[in-house]
């Protein structure tokens, strides 16, 4: 629990603001943290990592959201273990994409520091060359989406916070207790 809170308040202090109201602008390779007034329930209590902010929109991966196993049309194609799959969102279910932590490794889209976005091909091709450690590779199954200037209503309605993320800090977070963590404690214990 210390642990826990004293990266919370690691991550609430690395934030720099982008607005005279003092919040962070999503990007990419920033955090949307749920609020408790989320209506639609595919997002409470998510933790998204934004892989893809631009002028066409924003994409991003759940990250606290485990699968029990792969698709049966997917399980042999992946060489992966299965407690790494997690349900990255709505938008293409059956699209694969990973997340390397590792400032080791120089493959895929480098999102933030130490965070690595892999296709499915970058994804075999490094689990073929390279022995991984646990944790380090993390396995998604779709992605969430938002049109133009959606996130930002989103966010101005209050549905989201934007938080500063890095390889180091996904490393230690639970992926189950990852929303607890980082949502504000006040939002956090009307659970």
């Amino acid at each position: 629990m210390r642990r826990s809170m004293i990266l919370t308040l690691l991550l609430f202090s690395l934030s720099v603001p982008a607005t005279g109201q003092g919040k962070l602008a999503p990007r990419t390779g920033t955090l949307l943290v749920a609020t408790t007034q989320l209506a639609d329930t595919r997002f409470q209590q998510s933790v998204i990592l934004i892989t893809r902010h631009n002028r066409a929109g924003t994409s991003g991966l759940v990250l606290n959201r485990p699968l029990g196993k792969l698709p049966s049309d997917l399980g042999g194609s992946l060489q992966t273990r299965p407690q790494g799959i997690f349900w990255g969102g709505p938008v293409a279910p059956l699209q694969v994409r990973a997340l390397l932590l590792d400032n080791q490794q120089a493959a895929g889209k480098v999102l933030a520091e130490g965070l690595h976005l892999l296709n499915a091909d970058e994804l075999n091709a490094i689990l073929h060359k390279t022995p991984l450690e646990s944790g380090e590779l993390r396995t998604y199954l779709g992605y969430a989406g938002w049109a133009p200037r959606q996130l930002a209503f989103e966010i101005a309605r209050g549905d989201w916070l934007v938080l500063p993320v890095n390889a180091a800090t996904l490393q230690q977070l639970n992926p189950e207790q990852m929303w607890r963590t980082l949502a504000p404690r006040s939002e956090a214990n009307w659970i």
